[in-house]
Parts: C-alpha cells; sequence; structure tokens
C-alpha cells in the first residue's frame, strides 16, 4: 500500500474529451537578398545589398498559445491567460537590413587596399522563448495525488479505499482528475512561494538588430608578409532580455526599514519595544497598519536582515507572510521572467594581423586585438536558465545600473599559429640527396604551434545581501584599498585576489552597490605544440607520426573569482577573495580533456594515408 500519483495533461479548454498538450513550437523564417558588386574603376570596386528577413511569430505545433489577456505587471488588473494566433504580436516586417563594403587601391598601388564596410544583421527570435512561455502556463499540467488510509488527496482527484490489498481490488490506477486544467488559467493572489512562477513574452517583441562597420587597411610586405590593421566596431539595439516584472522591491517599506535599524541600533528590539531608560523608539509603519506582527520584525531573521542592510530580503519575506504589503507588482505570481528588447552592446576594436604565405617550409599567423565590449546583460536570454534569486541584474526596472564591460571582455587578445618543416631531406636545402637511411631519419619532420595571450575578464564584489530587491544580492560598496592580486599567497592552493573584505562594505538598504565588473581576473596564456614526421612506406602509402603536447608548459590559468569551485564573490563568505581549485581549460584541449582542466595533455597519432 502507499501513494499513487497520476500525472494528466488536459487540453486547456472546458470539455468532456480529454487530449494531450504537448510543447512544440513551430517558427516559419523568409529571406530574401539582393546583392551587386560595381568596378568603379580600376582601383575602386564597390558591394552593396540589402536583406529582408520575416521571422514570423512563433506558435505551437497542436494547440494554440495561451498568453495574458491584458498586462502582466496587474497594472491593469488580474490576468488571465487567454488562447492567442502566436506567442506575441508583432510581425517585424520592416527587418530590412543594408549593407556596403568598398575595396580601394590607393593610386596604382598594388600592394596597399583598403577595406571598408557598413552592414545590419538580424538575430531571429529563439524558439526556445516560446518553449520556456509554453511550460510555465498555468494549468498546462495537473498532478493528481491520492493517499491511503484516510490521508488528504489533492482536491479533484479518485480517492483510494483504506486498507485494502491488491488483491482485493486495490486500483491499479487513479481516474481522471475531476479538476480541469483550465481553472488554473486565472490564478488568485497568493503568497511569494506559493504562487506559480511564468515566463512572458513582450507582445511587441522585436528582433535583434546589430550594426556592423569597419574600417581597414592592407599591405604587402617583403618575404611574402602581409600586415592587415584597423578598426571594427559593432552596436547591439533591442537586444534579447530576460528581467523580472514582479520584482519585489524594498522601496515602499524602506522607511520602516531604517526604522527598525534604528530602534535596534539604540538597544531597543526592532518595533520599538523592551528600549533602555530614556530612550525614545522610532515608530515602525509596518508594525502600526498591522501589516506584520512584532513578532515578525523581532525574530532572529528579520535581526539578520537589519544588520545585513537587507532591506530587499525582509521584503521578500513579508510577500512570504503576508499579502497586505503589496510588494509585488501582481500578486497572481511569484516571479514573471519577462521576455523583451531591454539589452543593449557596443564594441569598439583596434584589430591587426600579420600573415606569412607557406614559403621555404614556413607559415605564420598572427593576430592581436585591443578591443572592448560592454553591454547591461551579458547572459543568454532564452527563458529556460534564468533563477530570479540569482540573477545579475541588481534592478529590473532599471538596466543602465548594469551597464559595463561586458563579463566575456576581454582587453588584449594575442594569438600566434606557426608550422615550420625542418630543412633536411628530399627537396629541402639540406641532405636533399642524402641515401634512403638519411631521407627516413632525418626527413619529413615539422613544427606546429598555438600560442595564445588574454587579459582577465571582470567580475563583480557582491555584499552578500539583498540590499535593494528581493531577486538578488546587491553589490558591494568600496570603503578602503582593494588593490586584487592574482599571485599566489603562502598556504592558499589558488589564487587570492583580495587578502580581506576590509576595503569593503554593505552597500545601504535600498540600494544596489557600487558598478558592475569593476575587478578584473587573471590573465590567460597557453602555448601547444606538435612534432610530426612524415615518410612514404611504398609509392602508394604514406604514414604521418605526430605527437601534439596541449598546454606544453604546463602553465596554470587560474579562473576569475565566483567561477571556481570554492572561492566567493561575496564579502559575507568566509571564501571571500580566494579562488580554488579549478582552471581554465585551453580552447584546444576541451574537447580532449572531459572535465576540461588545463593541465598537460599528451597524445600521439599514427595516420596512413594510401
Amino acid at each position: 500500500l502507499g501513494n499513487l500519483n497520476s500525472n494528466a495533461f488536459l487540453p486547456l479548454h472546458s470539455g468532456s474529451s480529454l487530449s494531450l498538450w504537448y510543447v512544440g513550437e513551430r517558427a516559419k523564417q523568409f529571406n530574401i537578398f539582393a546583392q551587386d558588386e560595381w568596378r568603379v574603376r580600376n582601383n575602386l570596386t564597390m558591394t552593396y545589398g540589402v536583406r529582408w528577413e520575416y521571422n514570423r511569430p512563433s506558435t505551437e505545433v497542436s494547440e494554440s498559445p495561451y498568453v495574458p489577456d491584458k498586462a502582466i505587471d496587474g497594472s491593469q488588473g488580474p490576468v488571465t491567460f487567454v488562447k492567442a494566433d502566436s506567442w506575441y504580436k508583432r510581425q517585424n516586417l520592416n527587418a530590412f537590413a543594408p549593407r556596403l563594403g568598398i575595396v580601394w587601391s590607393p593610386g596604382d598601388s598594388k600592394t596597399t587596399v583598403l577595406h571598408a564596410g557598413y552592414g545590419i544583421a538580424f538575430d531571429s527570435i529563439p524558439t526556445f522563448a516560446s518553449a520556456a512561455a509554453a511550460n510555465t502556463v498555468p494549468g498546462l499540467a495537473y498532478s493528481c495525488i491520492a493517499t491511503a488510509y484516510g490521508v488528504a488527496s489533492t482536491p479533484g482527484c479518485g480517492g483510494i479505499p483504506s486498507n485494502t490489498r491488491l488483491s482485493q481490488g486495490f486500483p491499479q490506477q487513479l481516474t481522471v482528475p475531476a479538476v480541469q486544467p483550465a481553472s488554473f488559467l486565472s490564478p488568485p493572489s497568493q503568497l511569494l512561494g506559493s504562487a506559480p512562477n511564468v515566463v512572458v513574452m513582450d507582445p511587441n517583441f522585436k528582433t535583434a538588430t546589430v550594426h556592423q562597420w569597419n574600417l581597414t587597411i592592407q599591405r604587402e610586405l617583403r618575404w611574402g608578409f602581409v600586415l592587415q590593421t584597423g578598426y571594427v566596431g559593432n552596436r547591439g539595439e533591442r537586444l534579447y532580455s530576460q528581467t523580472d516584472a514582479n520584482q519585489v522591491s524594498a522601496a515602499p517599506i524602506l522607511s520602516s526599514f531604517t526604522a527598525l535599524q534604528s530602534n535596534l541600533s539604540k538597544g531597543c528590539k526592532p518595533d520599538g519595544s523592551g528600549c533602555p531608560a530614556g530612550i525614545a523608539a522610532a515608530p515602525v509603519p509596518v508594525v502600526a497598519n498591522g501589516i506584520v506582527t512584532s513578532a515578525f520584525v523581532n525574530s532572529s531573521t528579520t535581526i539578520t536582515d537589519l544588520q545585513q542592510n537587507a532591506a530587499g530580503n525582509f521584503a521578500g519575506r513579508m510577500e512570504q507572510t503576508t499579502l497586505n504589503a503589496h510588494l509585488r507588482p501582481n500578486q497572481q505570481f511569484s516571479s514573471i521572467i519577462f521576455l523583451s528588447n531591454q539589452a543593449d552592446s557596443v564594441y569598439h576594436s583596434w584589430q591587426t594581423t600579420l600573415r606569412k604565405r607557406f614559403a621555404a617550409g614556413f607559415l605564420m599567423n598572427f593576430a592581436y586585438t585591443f578591443g572592448k565590449a560592454i553591454d547591461n546583460q551579458s547572459g543568454d536570454p532564452v527563458g529556460t536558465s534564468y533563477n530570479p534569486t540569482t540573477s545579475s541584474v541588481s534592478d529590473s526596472h532599471n538596466l543602465r545600473l548594469d551597464r559595463a564591460r561586458s563579463d566575456f571582455d576581454q582587453k588584449h587578445v594575442a594569438t600566434l599559429t606557426w608550422i615550420y618543416e625542418l630543412p633536411f631531406g628530399r627537396g629541402k636545402p639540406f641532405l636533399k640527396s642524402g641515401n634512403r637511411l638519411v631521407q627516413g631519419v632525418l626527413g619529413g619532420w615539422s613544427l606546429q604551434g598555438f600560442n595564445s595571450y588574454m587579459s582577465g575578464e571582470p567580475f563583480s564584489v557582491s555584499s552578500g545581501a539583498k540590499t535593494n530587491q528581493f531577486g538578488v544580492n546587491g553589490r558591494a560598496v568600496i570603503v578602503g584599498s582593494t588593490q586584487p592580486s592574482d599571485s599566489l599567497q603562502p598556504g592558499a592552493l589558488g589564487p587570492v585576489f583580495f587578502k580581506d573584505a576590509s576595503g569593503f562594505a554593505l552597500a545601504a538598504p535600498g540600494t544596489t552597490g557600487m558598478g558592475r565588473n569593476v575587478f578584473q581576473g587573471p590573465q590567460f596564456w597557453d602555448m601547444d605544440s606538435s612534432l610530426s614526421k612524415s615518410f612514404n612506406m611504398t609509392e602508394r602509402v604514406k604514414f604521418t607520426f605526430r605527437a601534439e603536447a596541449f598546454n606544453a608548459l604546463n602553465h596554470p590559468n587560474y579562473r576569475k573569482l565566483g567561477s571556481t569551485s570554492v572561492g566567493s564573490t561575496s564579502i559575507l563568505s568566509a571564501n571571500f577573495g580566494t579562488a580554488c581549485c579549478q582552471t581554465q581549460s585551453t580552447s584546444t584541449s576541451t574537447a580532449i580533456v572531459s572535465n576540461g582542466e588545463s593541465y598537460r595533455v599528451m597524445q600521439f597519432v599514427l595516420k596512413m594515408a594510401f
């Protein structure tokens, strides 16, 4: 005997017949382009064109999508999910992308070429977003749990006879639930945490747009070298974003929170009772108005919030306790992940490449980029990985607070690849007429290498407390010396970025702290190499032996703070400032080492061609 569970997936409409709703997204794309090339003069060529992209709003394969019938933020009253033709209304028919490119050789020069170009590109709206919305429609699935021995079952579920054996007719499956999923399409107001979480797409969802431009000059040099250098930039507009439209803000109760802090600092209880003689307590509006009780504000959890300036956490706990505070815009839901176009980015760079064509057994490619990427949200906004309690968005209603260096920004990036065939053996400058033994031992050898250097990526320092809103910890503020160090410290198993948290402090209640990505992680450099030899067994059979070493010097490249197994960006953590014990994987060894660690990896390859 025990519990029986039945998960019934019913159509989101009333009726006597039952059917399954398999969430499946359908999106159709139509792309048309025209392009032409015009040779204006012998030394001037123009390429121009335009592209039109029609990406129809995604729909469901077997069911009509269900979307809110009005603004999801509750400003127009309670929301009901109703049928719609698609997951968002906007058709984005005006997605025209012109582009222009110019190639010019000054004068009669055949060794200098100037390249310039501008173009617009679109990023089609991913179906991941509509799938995330589909899977959170209230009532999509109804779980029925029935329990024997008189314990209450889920409302609408069939009962189970008590104290009955299988041989005596104990049911092997439950009856169809009597509650229709359609009854959940208009959720009532509920406490935070009890109310459902939903993902909603902006009805006016736009196609993300990126403007790209460049101006470079290319020059052919002596000995087969070609140098190219110039400016490359882009601007992202209306990029896809995800924010919590139901963010629990501390602003409405900030005066009460500071009053609680004041009372506690005077030696009183937070509600103002129990003060020392001659001490006058500050009035606390949320207690005086009966929104929360004295027991709630005097609890040890509240005292911790007061000590950590965690006004956002206090506001969230109020919403988990009472519906009278109205700190959520829409109390029908807990979080409302709103997928829209609030993200923005800009990138500027100076890029240089130096290439040598393969000649005399030597080939080389060198590339260097000096650049900067800025945005207000670096995450992947598909609606499937967003967690409102760990989001990096400081304030969903003001993304400008997060405008800073991108999480992936690297100021300097340099790579060098090369191949060198040793000058021994047939067809080479030395020993080209040696006997077969000399050719077999000394001929056919070559060296290859890949070297890379990259600046560290930026990171933020957290206060470890929800100082502004319930969805995310605020960042700390700087009050002293915070000079980071990426070097190893005595007794530490990894780099120590900050010796302690003395240079930081908690942000004030109702504030978000310092800016995003103020600090920079450790640099990265790597050298891969290989040694190979080719030899002919017969006229038709050729063997190549290659010994490869990834991270050949076994150099550790430590991850930035917050990306390691041990170590924290929170000033309240005992592991603040230390990074242990994971290192960055090299770009070439990730697929070889399953866990991505960047210790030296060697492999040997034997290839036969016939």
